[in-house]
């Protein structure tokens, strides 16, 4: 069984696949309307699906460099990833089919499967009327990328802590091309970046399980999907009690339970809209030694549950999340 969410191993190795999985934003549709606005054009990156093949450069919070990675998508939103750089990583293959997700580490020759998390991205309607309420939107057009014509939405945040997103999508197939963050001190980050783009049906057996000789294979229960937070007690030993307010407009979207039945800990994911926070939690009296992180982690409250926040937000934010969790009466 694996010991803990293929998520966090991938972080942990230098990995940006998942993050990309979870912020991607992908979509097509047949022609340009007339009556485009930010809101629209957002909404349709976030709706749709299209096939298509990219390669792109995506940026990685913790090791600051970029993996240059080979996309491949379908219609139906199965898609599978490929590192190509750098070196330590190449290889390296992310499938997730709409039920499973396997990954591939041929340096390793293990191959990981647990539940798809696309079974429960958060539903694009709810998730622009939460951009709605947290950021200002505007855009424009006239942005070549990869040889493609793009709008480029502008995401300015209400909250002045966080990052400004400039989003460069395709302007007849609606599928992101470039991610770009401008901190608050006006320094411009790329996160993700297209060099190639085509579009067209991969096929049919890039989304099929790896068959690789002498792998071997881990399976992992999780993340297992939580709706009633008190019910998580058997397994972890305590009932996650999220702040009454959270900072900055986030919100609670989801809880999954993670690890193994005999070391779970719990993940509630958090978002404004457009960034996206992990909150992990355990139990630090009960001493598990699979939880992937060291206690205190980043905090332990009174009651003694460890606290570790992971996010695409700067680190005073995630320290001011991390606070409304410990102070939480």
């Amino acid at each position: 069984m694996m010991r803990n969410d293929a998520r966090i191993a991938f972080a942990k190795k230098g990995s940006v696949l998942c993050a990309f999985l979870s912020a991607t934003l992908c979509a097509a549709v047949a022609a340009e309307p007339n009556n485009d606005t930010p809101k629209e054009v957002l909404l349709r990156s976030l709706e749709r699906k299209v096939a298509c093949t990219l390669v792109q450069s995506q940026r990685m919070d913790s090791k600051r460099f970029a993996v240059q990675v080979k996309v491949q998508m379908d219609s139906e939103g199965r898609s599978r990833r490929t590192v190509l750089q750098p070196l330590s990583m190449q290889g390296t293959v992310s499938i997730d089919d709409g039920h499973s997700w396997f990954t591939l580490f041929p340096d390793e020759k293990k191959l990981v499967i647990q539940p798809s998390p696309s079974e429960h991205r958060q539903n694009p309607r709810t998730r622009i009327l939460l951009i709605e309420q947290n950021y200002r939107l505007s855009f424009e057009r006239g942005t070549n990328i990869a040889g493609r014509k793009a709008f480029v939405v502008t995401a300015a945040p209400k909250a002045k802590e966080l990052p400004l997103r400039r989003y460069a999508i395709d302007g007849e197939k609606f599928v992101l091309l470039r991610l770009e963050r401008i901190d608050s001190e006006g320094k411009t980050r790329i996160e993700l970046d297209t060099q190639a783009i085509t579009y067209g049906k991969p096929p049919e057996d890039l989304f099929e399980m790896p068959q690789v000789e002498g792998v071997r294979v881990e399976r992992c229960w999780g993340p297992r999907r939580i709706t009633d937070l008190s019910k998580a007690r058997e397994l972890i030993g305590f009932e996650p009690r999220p702040p009454d307010h959270l900072p900055y407009g986030f919100v609670m979207s989801d809880a999954d339970l993670l690890g193994s039945t005999e070391s779970a800990f719990i993940a509630l994911r958090l978002s404004d809209g457009l960034a996206h926070v992990t909150v992990y939690q355990w139990d630090g009296k009960r001493g598990h030694r699979e939880v992937p992180f060291r206690p205190p982690g980043d905090g332990q409250d009174g009651d003694g549950i460890c606290y570790v926040v992971l996010g695409d937000i700067p680190r005073s934010v995630r320290k001011k999340i991390l606070e409304s969790f410990l102070h939480n009466p």
